[in-house]
């Protein structure tokens, strides 16, 4: 089990399962192998997006990182240490979400808006990021990211 997978959390009511558990048991048995359907990806991708996207923002680089593949981690996280506090990401825009369920994969539009130190001279940059969905791991990886305007590479 990769230790840097991202992790989301939930809030459970507390109390007997009864009923629910019991439905809940019937449906696995009933309909294995659908884990990672169109609903549930559809679902799940966005969030993995929102929390990405929000700790660049926050510079919270090692989490953002959490959603690159192991190869990809120590180059983005080197690039972040090289930038320093001399660039700084301040908000970002999920455009259109292309998902195909058949390869489980996503084509995503973003627009990240970003300043350097010390023009302070906001930049906007529009990408397509390819995200893959890895069903053993049950996590969205953020596989490839493209500048699709002529702003500065970031």
């Amino acid at each position: 089990m990769n230790s840097n997978r991202p992790t989301t959390s939930s809030t459970h009511a507390t109390g007997s399962c009864g009923d629910l558990c019991a439905i809940l048991l019937a449906l696995a048995v009933v309909l294995p192998g659908c884990g990672a359907n169109d609903t549930n990806l559809r679902q799940v991708l966005p969030l993995a997006l929102d929390d990405f996207h929000s700790h660049l923002v926050w510079s919270r680089y090692s989490e953002a990182a959490g959603y690159l593949p192991d190869g990809q981690r120590g180059h983005f996280l080197g690039i972040q240490e090289e930038l320093g506090d001399q660039m700084r990401y301040t908000e970002y825009e999920i455009g259109s979400i292309d998902l195909n369920p058949e390869t489980q994969q996503a084509v995503v539009t973003v627009t990240l808006k970003w300043y350097q130190v010390p023009q302070y001279i906001i930049q906007t940059t529009h990408l397509r990021e390819t995200w893959t969905y890895d069903k053993e791991e049950e996590v969205w990886w953020l596989t490839d990211r493209t500048i699709t305007n002529s702003s500065p590479t970031l």
